[in-house]
């Protein structure tokens, strides 16, 4: 309904396509995951967020992670590390360093991508990939009542 409503009002025209942008993968470090899937009962009932500290999370997946850290790094993070289930999730670095300030000279907190390694046994890689994308084709001024 509100498509047809843009569409008449604005004249607005749309079409979908693919586009390579630089994207993070989510994937298993060298040495190997440092975090359990939770058992059936298990885990704590906090949620997901961000603190002074880092991240945390209670009872999340590897795509709620994904989807977290997106908002962090600021380009799209593909889920690639085939983990299913659940976790319990903490996870502490430098959000200063991350977000482009500079960090107090005492901070001895990590990378986010140093802290994904040491902390989680996760791992961020660069690539390009193929994304769907929103184009607008065309939109005009609306018309008059």
């Amino acid at each position: 309904m509100l498509q047809t409503l843009l569409a008449d009002r604005f004249q607005l025209q749309l079409r979908y396509d693919t586009k390579e942008l630089q994207v993070y993968a989510l994937v298993v470090a060298k040495n190997g995951p440092k975090i359990h899937a939770l058992k059936e009962g298990e885990g704590g009932n906090c949620g997901s967020g961000f603190s002074r500290a880092g991240y945390f999370g209670c009872k999340v997946s590897m795509a709620d992670l994904a989807e977290h850290l997106r908002h962090q790094v600021g380009s799209p993070i593909l889920d690639k590390i085939g983990l299913e289930g659940l976790f319990d999730l903490k996870l502490n670095y430098d959000q200063e360093a991350l977000a482009g300030r500079t960090p107090a000279a005492d901070s001895d907190q990590p990378s986010l991508f140093s802290a994904m390694q040491d902390q989680l046994g996760l791992r961020l890689d660069a690539q390009k990939a193929p994304l769907p994308m929103l184009v607008v084709e065309s939109i005009q001024r609306p018309t008059e009542n």
